[in-house]
């Protein structure tokens, strides 16, 4: 459920009709929801706020912390509301309009990551409306690569290219799709100007006008023309490390690691270690410097699989089990495979495993539709 409340503002008796009830359908679907009404219009006890003053005020205290505005008002209205408080894609939250007698429910702003298309269309089912989307990949049914990655959790690296790519393929221009595995992009339709390969082939990059990639793999290929590089966060650090080991050892051994398993930074979704290592500073803080969240996992839960791992006699007799970084990045993860073996770099040992949910559905058909 969205914690950001949704504004919805009305300024006329029939708007207000309209209003309450786009309130109720955001209510039902667990969403809070604060509805702003000229004065003479609003019932204070069932929560309705009075707008005092004017629009700007009301604006510099709530676009930026809402998930939607929905306006039951003119167009030209909201957008002279909202222009002073615009200011990026990724943050802006979803602005609709809909017309006092509830015909129309116009998507404004934040179509795709702000999800005003989606709102739009389910605000328009529960009014009887008319769904009105005017972002060009939605009209043209391409998925909004943007959109795509934030649903899914994943990093864009470079924003600035997201427009570029969309209007390649928008326009009909060659996009290149390089992506690891081919279920990132399962129940997906794009046009006929884009072409799927693996990250893997050798393919001519210059004769295509934008790429985009989806890949966790740190090496890429060269592109001259626009690229969008993603990364699904899939990547899993398994750490050990000597007691009082420093905090730039720690570090130094993931970074290494990685670039050893030839896997970007922008795509790890965790580091792991034993529950024992709870209290280890220096590990903690590595974790805490470098964004990543930090699982810990049991020595009871290490004790099931460490079969499966190379142990030591040594470990196991400082911690209970034979194999630290391996079993626990293993455990972390969704169906993770092994990248990067248990690796030493001085007193740290490290292991890189990759999730692969759907892989074994997927391999036999990626070899086929990719070849």
């Amino acid at each position: 459920m969205e914690s950001r409340p949704a504004h919805v503002i009305a300024l006329s008796e029939p708007a207000a009709n309209v209003a309450r009830k786009v309130r109720q359908v955001l209510a039902d679907e667990g969403q809070t929801v604060r509805l702003h009404l000229p004065s003479r219009f609003a019932r204070r006890e069932e929560g309705e706020s009075p707008i005092n003053g004017d629009f700007k005020t009301l604006m510099a205290e709530s676009f930026g912390n809402a998930s939607c505005m929905v306006f039951v008002t003119a167009a030209g209205i909201a957008v002279r509301a909202i222009a002073g408080e615009i200011k990026d894609k990724k943050t802006d939250p979803a602005v609709l309009v809909i017309d006092n007698q509830g015909q129309f429910v116009i998507s404004l702003l934040s179509g795709h990551l702000g999800k005003a298309n989606e709102i739009a269309r389910r605000l328009a089912a529960a009014l009887g409306a008319t769904p009105v989307i005017t972002t060009a990949s939605d009209s043209l049914k391409i998925p909004a690569l943007d959109e795509l990655a934030v649903s899914r959790g994943w990093r864009v690296e470079n924003w600035d290219e997201v427009k570029q790519v969309m209007a390649a393929m928008v326009n009909g221009d060659k996009v290149l799709a390089m992506v690891d595995r081919l279920h990132y992009l399962e129940q997906l339709e794009f046009p006929s100007n884009v072409k799927v390969v693996p990250v893997s082939e050798s393919t001519d990059t210059a004769s295509f006008a934008a790429a985009f990639v989806i890949s966790t793999r740190a090496n890429l290929p060269r592109f001259s023309n626009p690229v969008l590089v993603i990364r699904p966060r899939t990547v899993i650090v398994g750490v050990g490390c000597r007691r009082g080991i420093s905090k730039d050892n720690i570090v130094f051994a993931i970074r290494e690691s990685l670039k050893a398993a030839d896997r970007s930074f922008s795509a790890v979704k965790c580091l792991a270690t034993i529950e024992l290592k709870r209290y280890e500073t220096n590990l903690v803080e590595a974790a805490a410097d470098l964004g990543l969240p930090l699982e810990f996992v049991t020595a009871e839960d290490i004790a099931r699989v460490e079969n499966r791992f190379s142990g030591s006699g040594f470990v196991k007799s400082k911690v209970g089990v034979g194999a630290v970084c391996e079993p626990v990045a293993y455990l972390s993860g969704r169906e993770p495979e092994l990248v990067l073996g248990k690796t030493v770099y001085g007193g740290v040992t490290v292991a890189v495993f990759e999730e692969t949910p759907n892989d074994a559905n997927n391999r036999n058909s990626e070899e086929g539709q990719m070849s």
